[in-house]
């Protein structure tokens, strides 16, 4: 074998090793990314838990009054249970007297959420304007807010994490902006007619869109 030969096979045999050990590390990157990804998919679960936690316990301890902006998306997924227990507590609290009231974005989408509160005991009305769907808050007794946090900056994603704070003052500012929304919002059984007449959908066909039964669009305020 001569040196020339030789040094052929050693490079040969280098350049297999340093693309065998390119295809291990893209491979290695692969599997770190999807670890990553798996421990961030985790960490917004268990923070999305603690948001709605927050907001049970809230409910379970108020004595007079909630009212809120939130954003009454559909649930999916884990979420459906959450809101269950949402809804249980609401229910709680409106069998101790306690008034609740929410304001929804006037989206077709939100009319699911709205009725399920609707039924717990909770007043529902749909609003426009640019808060409403900009800001999400409970407030609690006038003096506890919730305050929750989209996963992504442009506030359309669905809450990430919430906030549990004790302060009138903040209760006092985010109030006038309730009642600003409240006072603009139409009722769930108006904003039911206003999609009718839009749409010229009929209840049957509106109630199969949301997934819910007919009798289920009727008879809230």
């Amino acid at each position: 074998m001569t040196i020339e030969t030789a040094l052929i096979l050693l490079e040969s045999i280098l350049l297999l090793a340093t693309i065998t050990l390119l295809l291990y590390s893209i491979k290695e990157g692969r599997q770190r990314s999807a670890l990553i990804l798996q421990v961030e998919r985790s960490t917004r679960t268990l923070t999305r838990l603690e948001y709605f936690l927050t907001a049970v316990e809230a409910i379970n301890d108020a004595g007079e009054e909630i009212v809120g902006c939130i954003t009454g998306r559909k649930p999916a997924g884990e979420d459906i249970k959450r809101v269950k227990s949402f809804t249980r507590a609401i229910e709680r609290a409106a069998k101790r007297g306690v008034s609740i009231k929410y304001v929804l974005p006037k989206i077709q989408d939100c009319l699911y959420i709205g009725q399920l509160y609707a039924r717990a005991g909770a007043e529902i009305r749909y609003g426009a304007l640019p808060v409403v769907h900009s800001m999400r808050y409970t407030i609690v007794d006038n003096f506890s807010v919730i305050l929750a946090v989209p996963e992504s900056q442009d506030g359309r994603e669905m809450t990430k994490k919430g906030y549990n704070i004790p302060s009138k003052s903040l209760a006092e500012l985010l109030r006038v902006t309730f009642d600003e929304c409240w006072q603009e919002g139409i009722t769930f059984q108006q904003y039911i007619t206003e999609t009718l007449e839009q749409t010229g959908m009929s209840v049957e066909k509106l109630a199969r869109e949301l997934e819910i039964k007919p009798g289920e669009l009727t008879g809230l305020k």
